[in-house]
């Protein structure tokens, strides 16, 4: 009988470009994209709302018109509101953060900011957060 031989292919990461590698490393790329994402989408959001109106006046439904606009007023304050608290939310969580990350690196390591730079999930709500504030205003 002969031994059988397993031996594991080992992975190598994939190298990845310099343009990646900086965007990855960069806390800023994240929020940009969902910045303009949300330029985006309350651009499209206008455009609906402006066809909407459009198609309803000319089909002399001004009834329906004026339920609109009594109802875009109505939420003209509820995204006021949201904007607000959103604004207020990303000052208090990303300060305090902030703050448990510079005591963290001094107590540690400094590693522990590139940690922080680098984690998707901060970049992503990071992201999430000003997106819906942009969105807020520009509605």
């Amino acid at each position: 009988m002969s031994p059988t031989v397993t031996h594991r292919e080992s992975r190598r990461p994939r190298a990845l470009s310099p343009l990646r590698e900086h965007l990855r490393d960069t806390f800023w790329f994240a929020p940009a994209v969902g910045l303009v994402g949300a330029l985006v989408l309350a651009g499209a959001v206008g455009e609906l709302d402006a066809w909407l109106i459009g198609t309803l006046q000319d089909e002399g439904d001004y009834e329906s018109v004026t339920s609109l606009i009594k109802i875009a007023e109505d939420a003209k304050s509820v995204v006021t509101t949201v904007g607000s608290a959103m604004l207020t939310f990303i000052g208090v969580v990303f300060s305090i953060s902030l703050v448990a990350l510079q005591m963290a690196s001094s107590q540690f390591s400094p590693r522990v900011v590139r940690l922080y730079v680098r984690s998707r999930i901060t970049k992503g709500t990071f992201a999430v957060f000003l997106a819906t504030f942009l969105f807020s205003l520009a509605g």
